[in-house]
């Protein structure tokens, strides 16, 4: 189970908190924090450089994927088309675009990935045992190094984790969902280190997030109904519609909360509506509000901005498409991902924060092609 080898290596690469970030001046740090008042230019998850070559390597899988495609030739035409509409280049609009477009990608690529590597499901659960090794090494890691160093750190004082506060504590959610299954031990360990982590990074969202899902996998002990099809159905229409309620309401009620947080995000959604136009719900390159460089820090409406209502849909079509083959043994799974991505799209963008996508994409794609194999062998015991 230790030895470590590419697949393995890759698992690692996906989860470890190491950011790589880039000045102007062209200095390389690994201590950035967060926040616009920085330094540097660009900061990217180690991750990063493992999933362009994957991304290179499965090239042609992506290209048959129809659906993909036309997502793919969409976003860069309403890009293209916005740009001279607007007169001129939005390079906000254009990182929200690479990054959906990375996101969907990687669900397509990392299933050939497994197929390609994963021969049958013992190997693939002993990957799943490393994935659970590899998440609680570096909880226990970043519990050491917040008693050694304070927050943010990892391993080394000068090794800081990008963006600690709003999106790390997420990354871990999965991992509640999953030793469900292994131990009742390991299980309370995992949610009590969390739940740590998530106040420790003040992460409201995450800490609500990580109490649904550690609620769902208790209660699927003792009632069977948890993992049917109409409560995953119901769980999409509940997180969707509490997505855009939180959207169209916030701004009524942001300002009787007392935190800044809220009111600016508030703000942001005003200024937003009061400049877009009826049209531009079905074709977003015809308003010049696309230009706003401001983070609206709501995944729903950033997606929106970026490729409208058509284009929006589809992107999530995307996602689920995925989700919707989980079999019945991984529907706790089915039911984090979805509360993770929608209920906290209303606050932050996880699928357009470049650690967060890669975790995500990654492991939805694994426990697709865990169900498969799961149900493949079902079928084949029943055959006997």
């Amino acid at each position: 189970m230790f030895a470590l080898n590419k697949k393995k290596l890759l698992v690692l690469l996906i989860l470890v908190p190491v950011f790589i970030s880039f000045s102007p001046g062209g200095q390389i740090g690994l201590d950035r924090v967060g926040g616009v008042a920085s330094p540097y230019l660009l900061t990217l998850p180690i991750s990063f450089f493992a999933i362009v070559i994957l991304l290179f390597k499965f090239s042609e899988q992506i290209f048959q994927d129809k659906i993909l495609v036309i997502f793919i030739l969409y976003s860069i035409a309403v890009f293209f088309i916005g740009s001279i509409y607007n007169g001129a280049l939005n390079f906000g609009l254009l990182k929200t675009l690479i990054w959906m477009n990375v996101f969907v990608s990687l669900l397509t690529v990392f299933k050939h990935y497994f197929r390609l590597n994963y021969y049958s499901l013992e190997h693939s659960l002993k990957i799943e045992r490393f994935i659970v090794f590899s998440y609680f090494s570096i909880l226990v890691l970043t519990w050491l190094s917040f008693f050694a160093y304070g927050r943010n750190s990892f391993i080394f004082p000068s090794m800081k984790i990008y963006n600690f506060e709003q999106y790390f504590a997420f990354i871990f959610i999965p991992l509640i969902a999953i030793i469900g299954s292994y131990s009742f031990i390991l299980f309370i360990i995992g949610c009590i280190l969390t739940i740590g982590i998530a106040i420790l990074s003040v992460n409201v969202t995450a800490l609500l997030i990580l109490l649904v899902v550690m609620s769902l996998v208790t209660g699927s002990y003792f009632m069977r109904f948890i993992k049917t099809k109409i409560i995953y159905q119901l769980t999409i229409f509940v997180s969707i519609s509490f997505a855009i309620f939180w959207i169209f309401t916030l701004p009524y009620w942001a300002d009787s909360t007392g935190m800044s947080s809220l009111t600016i995000r508030a703000d942001n959604i005003n200024s937003y509506f009061d400049n877009i136009k009826w049209y531009s719900i079905i074709f977003p390159f015809l308003h010049s509000s696309r230009g706003v460089h401001f983070d609206m820090h709501n995944e729903l409406l950033e997606v929106f901005n970026a490729v409208g209502i058509l284009g929006l849909l589809l992107f999530y079509y995307l996602y689920l498409r995925v989700l919707r083959n989980f079999s019945e043994k991984y529907r706790i799974m089915r039911l984090t991902f979805v509360f993770s991505i929608f209920i906290s799209g209303s606050t932050l963008e996880l699928t357009l924060h470049v650690y967060t996508l890669i975790v995500f994409s990654f492991m939805s794609a694994f426990y697709e092609y865990l169900s498969n194999q799961s149900d493949l062998q079902i079928q084949s015991v029943r055959k006997n």
